[in-house]
């Protein structure tokens, strides 16, 4: 019987939102693996748009040693070879099926315990059961034996089902929680160039369009966060923004930011609401 393939990229949404899966798709092309986007569409009985990549990476998983899901907030900005393969390969050295990064610390001083935007899974029965956890977790039972201080901010998610199903299953002696830089950033933690991190995720960003026009203005890339040479190798062409575009868009986030204060309380009560 025939190896299996490597390892399969695979990003999705309920809908397209970005630009981001022009720059995984070349990732994926670049380095040799298979790349899906996936709008569940035929998935069936989803609760949430979250059961979106928790049902990909079930139908998937069998079919590779490794399957990465990454966001659809989440651009890849190293792509020097190697970098890539040299976290499969510690995972391997590690005897890790799970493979997450640790919460980045916020500038506004929270962090979480891991950050689900990236996920590595190694073809294993670790993997299915964590999977299959998730799926049946009720978001309302976690969030009552969530312990904010020993496991950080709750953020109403997949995320949070994760961290609860890895506890309960018994499932972090399989699981490598890694640097952010190694598998999933943030813009604050770039400081020298975009090969300070493998991915960078623009989660919680009002305007995430307008953060990675910042981010490519600031680290010389396309607009779709590839180095020139490779946009060009592939004739992609897209426009950066426009300064005008940049700073009505930069003007209406300085709005939110200023009602912000005012709005997250009735969002806050709303959410409580609802949970009634």
């Amino acid at each position: 019987m025939s190896a299996l393939p490597r390892l399969c990229l695979v990003s999705g949404a309920d809908r397209i939102r970005y630009r981001s899966h022009v720059n995984q798709a070349v990732y994926a092309q670049e380095h040799g693996y298979d790349y899906r986007f996936d709008l569940g569409v035929n998935l069936g009985g989803l609760r949430s748009h979250f059961d979106i990549k928790l049902r990909v990476l079930q139908r998937l998983g069998p079919l590779y040693e490794w399957v990465m899901w990454i966001d659809d907030d989440c651009w890849f900005t190293d792509f020097r070879p190697g970098i890539l393969e040299a976290v499969l390969e510690e995972a391997t050295e590690r005897d890790a099926d799970i493979v997450i990064a640790r919460g980045a610390r916020e500038p506004r001083g929270f962090s979480s315990f891991l950050n689900s935007g990236v996920i590595l899974l190694r073809r294993s029965q670790a993997a299915t059961s964590l999977l299959e956890g998730v799926l049946t977790e009720p978001i309302d039972d976690v969030e009552r034996w969530w312990d904010e201080k020993r496991l950080g901010i709750f953020t109403h998610g997949d995320q949070d089902q994760i961290v609860k199903v890895l506890h309960d299953r018994d499932l972090l002696g399989r699981t490598w929680l890694t640097d952010p830089q190694r598998l999933n950033s943030r813009t604050h933690l770039y400081t020298a160039s975009a090969q300070d991190a493998l991915v960078c995720h623009f989660a919680g960003h009002y305007d995430r369009e307008l953060s990675v026009a910042y981010f490519a203005r600031d680290y010389h890339l396309s607009p779709d966060l590839l180095p020139w040479e490779v946009a060009r190798r592939y004739g992609i062409t897209t426009r950066p923004m426009s300064p005008a575009e940049i700073r009505l868009r930069q003007e209406r986030r300085d709005l939110r930011g200023r009602l912000k204060p005012y709005l997250k309380p009735l969002r806050d009560r709303l959410r409580e609401v609802r949970r009634r």
